[in-house]
């Protein structure tokens, strides 16, 4: 169901809708998202990927996550109850990009000889590990380019970029952070970058 926004309305919306079971598609992503599940809107409230690791709510009963990649000793890191599947708890369609590669590095400034990494990810997953160990890729060859792409609140720009540049100073002009991107220039990225970075903790 679609809840309208602002956290009270969409309280009352859930509840006047007299839910049995709800599952939360990523708890955390806004503040929003976070409060919701306290208000105990269904007798049963669940979450999974996306929502990166437990929740920490006490009314989130349950964890939907993947066997195969989470490991056998999974509900040990879960306050929920974790009901691993034996696939990836969804379903995604295959991407297909919009050009060749050459067009693709062509548009996104890429130049053919300059090895290059993407890493499109909203810039509050990018956890402060994340500089050592990209600080260590980049320092490897000054020629590499790693590629950040905004999320959608553009707000969260200016902090991350004030935090490269106390972790990230001498490698600086290696970042590139382009805007937000819709979801096919997102795959064109991808396909125009030589390899996809996935950061620590938060990634995917």
């Amino acid at each position: 169901m679609a809840l309208p926004p602002g956290l009270l309305d969409a309280v009352r919306t859930a509840k006047a809708a007299g839910l049995h079971a709800l599952h939360y598609f990523q708890v955390g992503d806004t503040a929003e998202s976070y409060l919701l599940p306290f208000f105990r809107l269904a007798p049963i409230q669940a979450t999974g990927w996306p929502t990166v690791g437990t929740t920490g709510i006490p009314g989130m009963d349950y964890y939907v996550g993947c066997k195969s990649a989470e490991g056998p000793d999974a509900d040990a890191r879960y306050g929920e109850t974790w009901l691993g599947m034996a696939g990836v708890p969804g379903v995604f369609p295959r991407p297909e990009a919009s050009a060749k590669r050459a067009a693709l590095r062509e548009r996104f400034g890429i130049a053919e000889d300059t090895p290059s990494f993407a890493c499109p990810v909203a810039p509050d997953r990018l956890h402060p590990d994340f500089d050592r160990w990209v600080g260590n890729v980049l320092r490897r060859d000054p020629k590499t380019r790693l590629v950040l792409v905004d999320g959608p609140d553009a707000a969260l720009r200016g902090p991350l970029v004030e935090r490269f540049q106390r972790t990230l100073y001498d490698v600086l002009g290696q970042l590139w952070i382009l805007p937000h991107l819709a979801a096919q220039d997102r795959v064109d990225l991808l396909a125009a970058c030589d390899a996809v970075l996935d950061p620590p903790y938060a990634g995917g």
